[in-house]
């Protein structure tokens, strides 16, 4: 993001085994971050040599993610002329989108809303007139103990 916002150009479309799209400036910025990241600095160090998680907790980050979106790219499969074209296209829009900074309602939302009428979801996350009521003062425990 701060790459985008210097001005720094994003360069080709990539497609990076496990991690999904990208491109050379974000995937610089996912290096910087990795060795940046203070874990990563505390697993790697002496005395303890774990080098192998820094890799592996990416790797399985990449997972979680394409798992939380595996519906919603299978539709776009299911109904895109060009699947390649339209992922590209929809990444683009997203990452410039973010670097702009624009406002939440003009992004896609995030993973923990539930997709087009999910039982598992909790209604508040559904339904933004039920919000107030998860920040409303608690009911006095000795009227509920009555």
């Amino acid at each position: 993001m701060t790459f985008g916002v210097w001005g720094i150009p994003e360069g080709p479309y990539l497609v990076i085994s496990v991690l999904g799209p990208s491109n050379p400036r974000d995937l610089v910025g996912q290096v910087g971050e990795g060795f940046g990241d203070p874990w990563n600095v505390l697993v790697t160090g002496n005395p303890y040599n774990l080098r192998w998680i820094p890799f592996v907790r990416g790797g399985v980050s990449g997972i979680d993610q394409r798992s939380r979106y595996i519906e919603t790219l299978a539709d776009i499969e299911r109904t895109s002329l060009d699947y390649y074209a339209t992922i590209r296209s929809l990444y683009r829009q997203r990452r410039a989108a973010l670097i702009r900074h624009e406002k939440e309602q003009n992004l896609p939302p995030p993973s923990s809303f539930a997709r087009n009428g999910s039982s598992s979801a909790p209604v508040a996350a559904t339904n933004p007139a039920s919000w107030a009521a998860l920040v409303a003062e608690p009911p006095n425990v000795s009227e509920v103990s009555r």
